[in-house]
């Protein structure tokens, strides 16, 4: 039987977060990302609705994938998962450099965009200072979103 995993979505009044949890009941992974507190008056806290949602998508985008960097030796590994695409994985890859948000070309493609996508490569010292400055993020696209339906942010 393949492994079954449950993803919850805490979402609170003052961050997002995505926990995986696998068939025990034990935290697998996490993603957590705080939201701007508007505060129109007294007593009242908003929030808003687009910095939640994008918030939300980046914070599952996180617990679901995972990477390391050996940085004596400056070899990236990662392991990514996914499910519930419109459609069959046409592409995916890192992008960079860019922050959250902004968008950039392909600086490292995977063999594969079956999940789990899994690999490793040695990147160079300018690549490992757009990694560590959060500037690369994961992308897997699809042929009804071709921009790319999954996009997570590479964060410490």
């Amino acid at each position: 039987m393949a492994d079954k995993y449950i993803l919850a979505i805490d979402q609170g009044t003052t961050s997002s977060r995505a926990i995986i949890f696998n068939h025990e009941g034990q935290i697998v992974s996490v993603g957590q990302k705080e939201h701007e507190q508007i505060f129109p008056r007294a007593g009242w806290v908003e929030h808003n609705p687009i910095e939640v949602w994008d918030n939300v998508r980046e914070v599952v985008a996180e617990a679901l994938a995972k990477a390391s960097l050996n940085k004596d030796t400056s070899v990236l590994t990662w392991k990514i998962s996914y499910s519930g695409l419109t459609g069959p994985a046409t592409a995916a890859h890192f992008h960079g450099p860019a922050m959250a948000g902004a968008n950039a070309g392909v600086v490292l493609p995977f063999a594969s965009a079956t999940s789990p996508i899994e690999g490793t490569a040695t990147l160079t010292a300018a690549q490992v200072a757009d990694l560590t400055a959060g500037k690369w993020y994961a992308n897997v696209h699809t042929a009804a979103n071709k921009g790319g339906e999954i996009r997570g942010q590479v964060a410490k």
